[in-house]
């Protein structure tokens, strides 16, 4: 009988003959009832969110394997044999394996199985996902709260010298700093350094004390590779008390970091390193209470870090980093509601005075980008914090308020790079989680806004922002009792004016009211709103498209939360609205409240 493989279609013939065809679908079928099962199971388990891409690669790889397995192999009652390469006659006897032995179907499965799943596991975790955070690279730092040497407890001077030292290696764009956010919960822990060296995703730690003596001031530091716990530079400096030595100590420290990291400073980074802020000791005292009570983000820490700055500016008014405090302070009032001192610059006068006095200063350039996004001054915010960061690379705000304003400004694609990098560089800090997980879920990667927000209430249960974050991605996994829970939770710890309000936290819980069947308990939510967009998210979610679009139409200021909201979620309830002209006039006059437009550009 003539081979089957020299008859026209004899290839595709024999691949039918050996089942291939058969086995190649029953593997996809098989991978993809997996794949969806587990993208139903992950919600509700602990299972990571990226479970189901671990298993497509295994598929991925496996499925040449069934294939040529299928070629090779035939299940027969006797065990696994090789396929003979032509047809059988009827009663023809199979071909056994080489040494005529035959094999167990099970083993013969379970270990081309388990090579497949060895392989695919290996290759995500050392190429992919697992082991080692890619994060940690060999020029990644956190500088420790400095110790202070005496009687008493740290002062907002040792703090001040520490933060200083951080704003200087957050310019050198070869290091990637921890942000003062993060580090500061290390202020009095009995962790080893290699513990919080894994704990903030760094290989280095540098551990310092500061000592005011007299006239005298001593600063020690210490740089250690957190790997081996081995110390890998030490030094101890004595000055006399002035503001100009303070500043060379830092810089020199920074010098000595960068060197032992081996990390190429530009001629801009080198002038950013040897900066001396002021030449008032008292006005750099001045702001570092200004900025120990602007870290707080609480009504009483910012009012009285304002007060704080303006101190330091009278006693030096060309202290350019004091004009960024101040305008800092100032765009807090404003973003979080608070009561106005009456200082009598506003934010964007401050930061432009300090651009005055250093116009290479990135921080000074973030201030400015702040103070346009909290009048909604879109266009002039991002291109602000572009420049910021490109001269302040390791300043973890400066990436986290750029990604908040892409998510702004309708590009919520560009917002992930610098959420993910504010993460990185901020890991402890519930904001940065906050904003990367909104960023997540403006691009529709909901389990990872639910992993981003659960990090952010673990580390800051009290926060109600945090909570309603949480509360939100629920709504959008389809987890409304859950979702209905956490909002009962945060209700009775807002307020009015805040972030989240209470008429955003009851337009929420009506909509998982009415997404759970409950229309009743909507409409008795809808009753305690005070504010157009949430009670229009309400109507729209009761089926009353037009007097949702009549609320939308009265609003008079577009705020984060209405923007936030109308342009990327509830596509349950808003989604049969967005193809109504209507939704994009709308759109429209959210671009326009943020000095946009639809084709605005971003530079």
């Amino acid at each position: 009988m003539p081979d089957p493989l020299d008859r026209p279609r004899g290839f595709l013939a024999e691949l039918k003959r050996r089942k291939v065809y058969r086995v190649a679908i029953a593997y996809v079928a098989v991978v993809f009832v997996g794949l969806e099962a587990v993208d139903l199971l992950i919600p509700s388990t602990t299972l990571p969110a990226w479970a189901d891409e671990l298993l497509l690669a295994i598929a991925i790889m496996g499925f040449p394997v069934a294939v040529v397995a299928a070629w090779a192999f035939e299940l027969t009652p006797e065990g696994v044999r090789r396929t003979p390469s032509t047809a059988r006659e009827p009663g023809q006897a199979t071909e056994a394996l080489p040494d005529g032995r035959t094999a167990s179907p099970a083993k013969v499965l379970s270990a081309l199985g388990l090579l497949v799943a060895t392989a695919a596991a290996g290759w995500y975790v050392l190429g992919g996902r697992g082991g080692a955070d890619p994060g940690v690279t060999d020029r990644s730092i956190a500088v420790l709260p400095f110790d202070y040497l005496g009687p008493g407890e740290a002062t907002a001077f040792t703090d001040g010298v520490h933060g200083d030292l951080l704003t200087r290696l957050s310019h050198i764009s070869d290091l990637t700093v921890t942000s003062r956010t993060s580090v500061m919960r290390y202020r009095s822990t009995e962790a080893s350094l290699p513990a919080i060296a894994t704990e903030l995703g760094v290989a280095w730690v540098l551990h310092g004390e500061v000592q005011e003596a007299g006239d005298q001031v001593q600063v020690n530091a210490r740089l250690v590779r957190a790997e081996t716990d081995q110390q890998m530079w030490a030094e101890s400096y004595r000055r006399q008390l002035t503001a100009a030595n303070l500043f060379e100590i830092q810089a020199e420290i920074t010098r000595q970091i960068a060197g032992a990291l081996e990390s190429q400073l530009s001629p801009l980074e080198e002038r950013q390193v040897d900066r001396a802020p002021t030449a008032s000791l008292d006005a750099y005292r001045r702001y570092a209470e200004g900025r120990e009570g602007l870290d707080q983000r609480t009504e009483d820490g910012v009012l009285s870090s304002l007060e704080a700055f303006q101190r330091a500016i009278e006693e030096d008014s060309s202290y350019a980093l004091a004009w960024v405090g101040l305008s800092d302070g100032l765009s807090l009032v404003r973003f979080y509601n608070y009561p106005n001192p009456g200082v009598p610059v506003t934010a964007k006068q401050a930061a432009r005075r300090a651009l005055e006095l250093d116009p290479d200063l990135g921080e000074a350039h973030v201030s400015l980008g702040i103070a346009h996004s909290v009048v909604g001054e879109g266009a002039e915010a991002l291109r602000e914090l572009q420049r910021g960061v490109e001269l302040a690379p390791g300043y973890a705000e400066a990436h986290s308020w750029l990604g908040w304003m892409y998510v702004i400004a309708g590009k919520p694609e560009r917002a992930l790079e610098p959420q993910e990098r504010s993460a990185a560089l901020n890991p402890l800090g519930p904001a940065a989680r906050i904003y990367l997980a909104l960023a997540y879920l403006a691009n529709g990667r909901n389990r990872d806004a639910l992993t981003e927000a659960q990090r952010a209430r673990e580390l800051q249960p009290d926060l109600p922002l945090a909570r309603f974050m949480e509360a939100l991605v629920l709504y959008h996994l389809g987890r409304m009792a859950e979702a209905k829970a956490v909002l009962g939770e945060v209700l009775p710890h807002v307020r009015s004016g805040g972030t989240p309000s209470p008429s955003e936290v009851r337009a929420v819980l009506a909509l998982a009211h009415a997404a759970s069947g409950d229309s009743a308990a909507a409409s008795e939510e809808l009753d305690e709103i005070d504010d157009a967009f949430s009670a229009g998210l309400v109507h729209a979610a009761l089926g009353e498209e037009d007097v949702a679009f009549e609320a939308f139409a009265s609003i008079a200021e577009w705020g984060t939360f209405e923007t936030e909201h109308a342009r990327y979620l509830f596509p349950d309830v808003l989604g049969p609205l967005r193809d109504d002209p209507r939704y994009q006039a709308l759109l429209n006059r959210v671009d326009a409240a943020w000095g946009l437009g639809r084709t605005a550009s971003d530079e």
